[in-house]
């Protein structure tokens, strides 16, 4: 049962089963997006066919017929987020530059976002096609963010994606749907993949900088660093909603001897 190994081991890596926005959320916890015959609503085809007219994959003309027969890409990739639902999408910096991330249920997109214009009394905010890969080439997803910058890293085999969040809530956020995604794709995959160890291979939890301690003494867990910035002292606040009282007693406990 793949709902029942997800749930577990969405338990033992610490990922949050919920998405604080509930379209998200609703869109993140469906199965069906993963099937071979997954259909689109009409609502849910009329938001990718308006985001592949925003990166010029669909002409003016043909808004409003089948998404799959307008739709002018040639990359087997796209064309498999196109076939695809958008479960989770919003603003990140990349190379210093602001791009819009988009998860889809076996890949992504990344789009760097060009300077709004008006067209009449319409906004338009032009996005320019940049990368898109498959879960699949995703090696590994590690937090590489540090006392004053939110970041998450994407490896893949020949190359690596690296974006920064706007704030500790968004990082999280983040982190937790792609880290599903992976997850899912991973058990929905070819059994090679996930020889022993294969979760904390995966997913790449922060650990302490200077010797912090496991706060609950497994591999892959969260782990307390101890710098005491009011950045580092909000992350970690932060992080421990995901794990629930368990964590939350223990931390309190360490605490506790440290100023014994």
């Amino acid at each position: 049962d793949v709902s029942a190994e997800f749930e577990a081991i969405a338990e033992r890596t610490h990922i949050n089963i919920e998405d604080p926005n509930p379209e998200w959320e609703r869109r993140l916890s469906r199965l069906d997006i993963y099937e071979p015959d997954f259909k689109h609503s009409k609502e849910e085809e009329r938001e990718l066919m308006e985001l592949a007219h925003s990166f010029g994959f669909i002409d003016e003309k043909d808004l409003g017929k089948p998404l799959d027969e307008v739709l002018s890409v040639s990359n087997a990739n796209l064309k498999k987020m196109f076939n695809s639902l958008i479960v989770k999408r919003g603003p990140v910096t990349c190379h210093g530059t602001p791009h819009e991330l988009i998860l889809f249920a076996h890949g992504f997109i990344l789009a760097r976002v060009e300077s709004s214009y008006m067209v009449g009394d319409k906004k338009v905010q032009p996005r320019v096609f940049e990368a898109c890969e498959t879960f699949h080439w995703v090696k590994f997803i590690e937090d590489t963010s540090d006392d004053l910058h939110d970041v998450i890293l994407l490896k893949g085999e020949s190359h690596k994606i690296q974006f920064r969040l706007k704030d500790v809530e968004d990082h999280d956020a983040w982190w937790n749907a792609i880290a599903k995604m992976l997850i899912q794709d991973r058990l929905r995959g070819h059994k090679a993949l996930r020889s022993w160890g294969w979760q904390e291979r995966l997913i790449h939890e922060k650990k302490s900088q200077q010797g912090g301690e496991d706060l609950n003494g497994s591999t892959g867990s969260i782990f307390r660093r101890t710098s005491t910035t009011s950045i580092e002292s909000r992350r970690r606040s932060s992080l421990l909603d995901f794990t629930g009282g368990l964590i939350n007693s223990l931390v309190a406990e360490m605490e506790n001897a440290h100023v014994d």
